[in-house]
């Protein structure tokens, strides 16, 4: 059978061309559509999309100087002809892949058929959550409120660049993130007694017919006060939020885990999100010969 990858450099046609796919999976690919949807409104052009299809499309990527997002449901021959056709096309060099693992590994036989230098290992497994019947905590002390610039700009950026150094995530646009969630009030502070002791954000929504999805993340506890469930309460409390603003008739709410982290897990597990599915993360190294 044979694939035709075709590149878009428009949001919007990406979005529509792919929308019926993704309702098939709207949890699966919350990630490229969070980033689509992001990058629609900045309409910066910083973003390449890709489509791979017989008829109609069968999967679908993203690259950015980040990295490469692969669909959920990339079959091996989606997967490879992806990889090449994104090896002969992208100028840059791509520092990661991520996708699930099987889709990953024919996405490297597709790119290393033009990089054949190229290697892929391992960074990391992320485990996709989304909310089922939620279970606010009773015993956890603190609030929820809406993070502001004049308060909170600068513990913001601290803590979100300590979030990404523990993730092992290197980003460099952590002040360009803050400042942009704090603009769209999608930023938020756990206080107790008034004094901040974590944080926690949401992507930009993204709509599917009458269905809105929220993507929660990251969440982060400052290291001297975990293990007193302001996780659980700060999520449970921003998820609560979410449902009662949703536009559309439904509401699906979603997150992901470290994988190799089993407090956050049990953390969204004791308060209603039940695991859908996990992808992982690869880097790519760029050997000369």
């Amino acid at each position: 059978m044979t694939f035709n990858v075709t590149q878009l450099n428009d949001a919007d046609e990406f979005v529509g061309c792919t929308a019926a796919l993704r309702a098939t999976d709207l949890i699966g690919s919350s990630l490229i559509a969070s980033i689509a949807e992001a990058a629609r409104k900045a309409n910066d052009g910083a973003t390449q999309f890709w489509i791979a299809a017989t008829k109609e499309p069968t999967a679908y990527a993203l690259t950015s100087s980040r990295g490469v997002v692969l669909s959920p449901f990339a079959s091996p021959e989606d997967a490879d002809a992806l990889g090449e056709c994104i090896a002969k096309n992208v100028t840059y060099e791509l520092p990661q892949v991520n996708g699930q693992a099987d889709s990953i590994e024919a996405f490297a036989r597709g790119f290393s058929r033009v990089h054949p230098n190229a290697t892929f290992h391992h960074k990391f497994t992320i485990l996709v959550y989304e909310l089922k019947a939620l279970a606010i905590p009773s015993n956890v002390p603190g609030a929820l409120r809406v993070a502001t610039k004049e308060l909170d700009l600068e513990l913001l950026i601290e803590w979100s660049n300590a979030f990404f150094k523990h993730v092992n995530e290197s980003f460099a646009g952590v002040n360009t993130f803050v400042t942009g969630y704090l603009e769209r009030q999608a930023l938020f502070v756990w206080e107790v007694n008034g004094y901040p002791v974590g944080f926690l954000s949401f992507s930009e929504p993204f709509l599917v017919g009458n269905t809105t999805v929220y993507k929660i993340g990251p969440v982060y506890t400052a290291p001297e006060e975990r293990r007193k469930g302001y996780a659980s309460a700060m999520t449970a409390a921003l998820s609560q939020r979410l449902q009662q603003l949703c536009p559309t008739s439904s509401c699906r709410i979603m997150l992901n885990a470290d994988a190799a982290n089993p407090a956050s897990n049990k953390a969204y597990q004791n308060v209603g999100f039940v695991l859908h599915s996990e992808s992982a993360t690869y880097t790519i190294q760029h050997h000369t010969t």
